[in-house]
Order: structure tokens, then sequence, then C-alpha cells
């Protein structure tokens, strides 16, 4: 009789890894559902991943491009030549779109053409990207028209775009000096823009890094999708002999291929995705699709990570659970939980965190600053998952009595072990970070933003001519006559300098001399006795030193001089992002000569009328076609930094596709949960229970756990919050509203998912569930 042979080693490993793979591709409707499930939600995973893996080559492709595309002159004085050209910025805004345009003026035969373009536009042609194209066409474009009544020669190709819906313009032409108003240029392109503030980049790498995490958890759940269905035919593969190693490494093999299916569904997703990203224009900001490519480096990370994290997580599950030949059962009673290094996961992180912000130097965005902040984040939101199967037991363990639901919902989450807290980490972690990126948020809001005190109804407009206009009273009629624009005032302003420089520090003195009546200075500065001949020296919010008095101020021409009187008065000035004065000699017109306000150039400000639509609009075409005047205005009731405004908006595009990632895995972790018992609800229907009573003990079951996860978050999450608030040097508070809409966002999020289940609950509580084979 000839001996079996015992496979050990790497060959049994294989063997069972092989059945696992078996397991899920043929082993029925519940494995293909459970390979199915899990492929789709690591495939989405998988797709976020990669997209974020894609942003560094998204943002250095962009600034590639920004930096090749840049007409700059950095203050060199150049001679025409045969290569060289005068340029003129000519941008302008249409509505919310900020259109950036360029009037060029060869000096020779060989120019420095821009990107994109075969050749310098001619006088009266212009060039337009192919987003301005499109707008000019599209009806809502008509009032844009005005602007560009020029025949339309060339579109500007790719390689001179930042992105696809980039707008910008080059206008030809022939009537430019170079001078304040342009400047000559012999090249086009420059080093690139300037790195992010410290507290933009602290902004972004937090977020990055707990929307990453959110990702990454999302990965674990999907892995244990239909978890109950593998258990049960695993208990099938123990009844022919198999022992519990074998069950587990077959498991593993299950979840491998799940993983496997699930970074191939990924990078398909990630491929089709990448084709209709050049159709997405959020705010203005716009991608090529050949720009979106992930880092080489990232790429055997991510498909490295997600096998080993799903067979990783799959491994872990199985730890309290004995599969027998009859069954698969928990264990009851298992070790008391040790907490200590549940507690010990936050604790390190702020320790991590601890020098940074301790400090006495605040975030710089150095090499240790990139590695302690996002190390310090993730092991605090990581310990918020550790921490909640524990916090839910302790918190749910004396829990006694109450209504029939209550009663139902409380002892399936103290009979649930881990379930209960493992179901609802992903919202506590994504709360967590929310709240913590909340704070810092609108810690950096009192930097980057201000509020101005001006109506939204109201607008203020401002604008400045290039020099003095041959005809203002024209000017300002025809701007009377815009319906749903006030003119406000008017004023004179011209940038004075002395001959004679400061002892001390050698450097010349400069200032701004502003030219208007009493009633028009009290609008730029503190001024209350004002007098026609009186001057005043309005002292800057930022500082800066005025020249004295009894000095002459010059202005371009020797035959233009003043002297700065010795009786003159100082004022402050008011805000400048709301007046654009900043500082500077306020004189009224009786206190300079005439010759000198005909140099000046000229200030309008007014106010528009938000409700009729385009007012505006006409305004703009009124003005900035003529040449004579520069880029209008309008400041509201906040003024914000852009780049500030578009990481805002990056953040809450992040957040909601985190929450749909998380209100799916919970859909579908319920939806299983349901059709595992579906002999129990059959068996409660059939004695007469209710389906309210069951409805409501499905919600208990839901919002227990997670009012206790997000508890759990608002503390972890403000202690987060309160370190990179530290970091970043801004005044450190707890904001109860935004911690109240995190909070509500997610416990929204867990109403959507019960209410999304009861129909499947109704349809399990028919008779027909008793049924078995």
């Amino acid at each position: 009789m000839t001996e079996r042979r015992i496979v050990t080693g790497w060959r049994r490993w294989a063997i069972d890894l092989t059945t696992g793979f078996r397991f899920a591709l043929s082993g029925g409707r519940s494995g293909v559902v459970r390979t199915l499930l899990t492929t789709m939600g690591v495939g989405l995973a998988v797709a976020l991943l990669l997209m974020a893996a894609s942003l560094p080559t998204v943002f250095e492709k962009r600034d590639e491009r920004a930096a090749n595309v840049s007409i700059m002159n950095y203050g060199m004085e150049l001679s025409a030549a045969d290569d060289t050209m005068v340029v003129n910025d000519v941008w302008t805004d249409f509505g919310s779109i900020d259109i950036r345009g360029f009037r060029l003026q060869p000096d020779g035969s060989t120019p420095p053409v821009p990107p994109g373009l075969t050749e310098v536009p001619a006088p009266g042609e212009l060039a337009v990207s192919p987003a301005l194209a499109s707008l000019l066409e599209s009806p809502e474009g008509k009032l844009l028209q005005p602007r560009f009544d020029y025949s339309i020669t060339q579109i500007i190709g790719d390689e001179g775009l930042i992105g696809p819906s980039y707008y910008v313009y080059y206008l030809g032409t022939d009537d430019l000096v170079a001078g304040d108003d342009a400047y000559r240029i012999d090249h086009i392109g420059n080093q690139g823009g300037e790195p992010l503030p410290p507290m933009l980049l602290l902004l972004g790498l937090t977020a990055i890094t707990i929307l990453l995490l959110s990702v990454v958890l999302f990965v674990g759940v999907a892995s244990r999708f239909g978890s109950e269905s593998r258990d049960r035919r695993l208990a099938a593969l123990r009844l022919i002999g198999a022992d519990r190693a074998m069950a587990r490494r077959v498991a593993a093999g299950e979840a491998l291929l799940g993983a496997v299916f699930g970074l191939i569904a990924g990078l398909v997703f990630f491929l089709i995705g990448r084709q209709f990203v050049e159709f997405i224009s959020l705010w203005e900001i716009s991608v090529f699709a050949t720009d979106v490519n992930p880092m080489p480096a990232l790429i055997p990370i991510i498909f490295l990570m997600v096998p080993f994290l799903t067979v990783g997580v799959t491994w872990l599950s199985m730890r309290k659970l004995i599969v027998e030949p009859l069954g698969v059962f928990r264990q009851a009673q298992g070790r008391k939980r040790q907490v200590w290094w549940r507690i010990a996961i936050p604790v390190v992180g702020l320790a991590i965190m601890a020098p940074v912000a301790l400090g006495e130097e605040l975030f710089t965005g150095s090499d240790l600053d990139m590695v302690v902040v996002p190390a310090g984040v993730v092991l605090l939101l990581v310990g918020v998952a550790a921490l909640l199967p524990w916090v839910v037991e302790v918190s749910t363990r004396r829990m006694r009595g109450g209504p029939v639901p209550w009663q139902l919902a409380i002892r399936r989450v103290q009979l649930g072990g881990d379930g209960a807290g493992r179901a609802v980490a992903g919202i506590a972690v994504a709360a967590a970070g929310a709240i913590a990126l909340q704070m810092l948020f609108t810690g950096a809001e009192q930097e980057m933003t201000m509020r101005t005190g001006i109506s939204d109804d109201s607008p203020v407009v401002s604008v400045s001519s290039y020099g003095s206009e041959p005809d203002v009273d024209r000017t300002l009629a025809e701007l009377g006559a815009i319906d749903g624009f006030t003119v406000d005032y008017q004023y004179n302003t011209v940038l004075g300098y002395t001959q004679d420089g400061d002892e001390e520090t050698g450097e010349f003195y400069s200032a701004d001399l502003v030219i208007g009546d009493c009633e028009v200075l009290r609008q730029l500065a503190e001024v209350i006795d004002c007098r026609d001949g009186d001057v005043f020296a309005a002292q800057s919010h930022y500082g800066g030193d005025l020249p004295p008095t009894g000095m002459t101020l010059e202005f371009g021409d020797e035959a233009v001089a003043w002297v700065i009187p010795d009786d003159i008065l100082t004022v402050r000035a008011h805000d400048p992002q709301i007046t654009s004065f900043y500082g500077g000699i306020l004189a009224t017109p009786s206190a300079v000569d005439q010759a000198l306000v005909d140099t000046a150039s000229i200030q309008i400000r007014g106010r528009t009328d938000a409700s009729i639509p385009g007012a505006i609009e006409h305004v703009r075409n009124l003005l900035e076609p003529t040449g004579h005047w520069q880029q209008v205005n309008v400041t509201g009731s906040i003024l914000r930094d852009n780049t500030f405004d578009g990481i805002r908006r990056g953040i809450l595009v992040g957040v909601l596709a985190v929450m749909t990632l998380i209100g799916l895995s919970l859909i579908v972790g319920m939806l299983e949960q349901l059709q595992e018992r579906r002999r129990l609800l059959s068996i409660l229907s059939s004695f007469g229970t209710r389906r309210s009573t069951l409805g409501w003990s499905i919600l208990w079951q839901m919002t227990v756990p997670v009012v206790i996860g997000l508890l759990l978050a608002m503390v972890v999450g403000s202690v987060a919050g309160l370190a990179l608030m530290k970091m970043a040097g801004v005044e450190m508070m707890l904001d109860w509203s935004n911690m109240a809409l995190m909070s509500g966002m997610s416990a929204l999020t867990a109403l959507l998912v019960t209410l999304l289940s009861l129909p499947v609950l109704w349809r399990l509580m028919r008779s027909d569930g008793l049924r078995t084979e």
C-alpha cells in the first residue's frame, strides 16, 4: 500500500491559496457576489489612491506649464532689438472667470513667440485659448464680445496652456511704448512659481493625509465584504477534513484574488476616469489627461500595500473565529481587551508632533516637518479606530431595559464583539480627521481672508487709469448711464520720489500723492477737520516711513515737482484691501499745481447693484477696451487668498468623496448583516413582531455606535486640531459650530444608510425566509 505524501511548506501554501482562488471564482452565488463586491470596493479605493499618487505629477506639470507661458520682465532694462518685444498686461474678468491677456508689439523680425502660437499676432489680430473661444461663441459670452472686437486668427495650442479650461489671449498692437504701463522682454518663460506659504502647505498636507487614510481604511472594509458567506464555505471545507490553518490560508487566497481583481479594476477605473478629467473644471482649475500620471515610486507601494492589507485584515479577522465542520462560531468570551496599546497609538502620534507643536519654530515645510505631520496625524486617527471597539464595549456593557427596539439593538451591539465598533470606524476616523482639518482651516481662514464690511448686494468697484484720461467727464457720464452702477467718488494719484535719501540706510523716499477734495480724502483716511488747501500724511496699516516735511517730490518730469509742506497733519489710512490706498500724501486740489494734476492717473470708485445682472460687465466693456483703464476690480464682503480658496474647495470635494465611499461601505455592510439574519428576522416576524419594531432596532443599532464614535472623534479630532493650530502659529480655539457640522454630516450618513436598508428589511421579514436546505 502506497504511503500518503504529506505536502508541507510553500507547496501547501500554494495549494491552499489556489483553493481560495477557486472558492472566489466558483464558490456558488455567494462566492461570486463576495468577489464582485470586494473587486468593486477595492477598485474604487485603488482608483482614488492612484489619483492621489498623481497629484505631485499634476502639480509639477502645472507649474512647468505656468513657467513656460509666463511673461515677465523682472525689472531688466532692455533696448529695442530684433529679438525683443513690448508687452502690456490686459487681464480682465467675466463673472467668476479670470481671463489673462497680453498686448504684444514686436520690436523686430524675430521676437519671442508665445508657446502654442506659430507667430506673434499682427496689429488688430487676436489669438485665444480654446476655452475662451468657446466662451465667446456661446450665448453667455455675448456680453463679453465687446471686449474682443478683433479678428481671431489663431487658437492657442496645448503647449501654451496651463490647463484645458485656461482663459488667455494675445492681442497684436502697434501703439505701445515701454515704460510704466508696458515692458520689454527678450524671452518667454521663467524658473517657476513661488512655493506655497507654510500655512497653506500645512493645510494641504493635512488634508491629503486624512483623505488617504480614510481611503486605506475603506480598502480594509471592502476586503471583508461577504465575510459571513465565506465563513460558511470554510465550515464546509472543515467538514471534508481541512484543519484550521488550512482554512485560514484558503480565506487568505480568496481575499488575495479579490484584491488582485480590485487592483485591475482600480487601474481600469483610473485609466477611464483620466480620459474625462479634461472635461472637469473645478473653480477654473483643470488639468490635461496626459499630466495625470502616478508617481513611479508610489505605484509599487500601492500595488503591494493593497493585497497585503486585504490579506492581513482577513487573517486578523479570523483570530476569534472558530471554523468547525458544523458551523462557524465566534468566541463568546474572549480575553479581556488590552487597552494599553490602543491608548499608546494616539499618544505616540502626539509625541511625534510635540517637537514641532511645542518648539519655538513653527511649521516651515522642512523635510522633518513633512514627515512629522503625516505620521502624527495618521497615528492619532488610527488610534480612533483602535479605541472605538473598546469604548463601544465599555459604554454598552451595562445598558439594560428600555423599549423592545432598544433592547434588540443594544443586545445585538453587545453580542457583536468588534463588529459594532468596526462597522462605524470609518465614519469615526473621517469625522475626527474632518474636525481636525476644519479647526486648522478656521485658523488659516483668519490669516488668509478678511471681512471687509461691504455688502455683497452692493459690491465696491474700483478702477485706475494708465495715465491722465483725456475726457474723464465723458467717461463718468457714460458710467452713470449704466443701469445698476453708481459712481461714488474720484481722485487723482501719482507716484513721487525724492532725490535725497535716508542718511542711515541710503534709500530714497517715495510716496503716492493723492489729490482729491475733503469728502474724497475722508473715504481714504481718518480725516476729520479738512479745508481746501490742507495736506495730510496718511500712515499705512503696514507701517513704513513717509518722506519728511520740506523735501521735494519729483514725478518723472523736471518741470513738475512739489515740496511737502511743514504744517502737514498725520492721519491713519483706512484698510487698503477696501480702498486700494496703501498710505501716502493726501492733498486737496488747491495745495498742488494744476500741472501736477494733469500728469496724475485717475481713480474711480463706485458700487454695483447685485440684483441687476451684468451691470459690472457693462462697466468692464466700457472701460477696458479703450486701453486707458486698467482691470476693473470688484470687492465684496470677503477677500480671500486665491490659493487658499482653491485648497478649501479641493478639501470639500475630497471630504464628499470620502463620505460617499464610507456610506457605500456602510450600506453594503448593513445589507450583508440583514441577509445573514434573514432567518432570525423571519422567525421574529412569524411571532408577530411589528415592522416598526425591527425598523427602530436597526436604526438604534446603527445610531449607538455612531454616537459613541462621534464623541470619541470629537475628543481626538480636537486634540489633533489644537496641535496643528499650534504648529501653524494661529490662535488656538475650539470651533464648536464646525465640530457640530462635521458630526452632523457623519450622523446623516449613518441615518441615510439605515433608511436605504429598510426596504431590504421588509423583504426579509417574509415567512419564506424560514425555509432551509
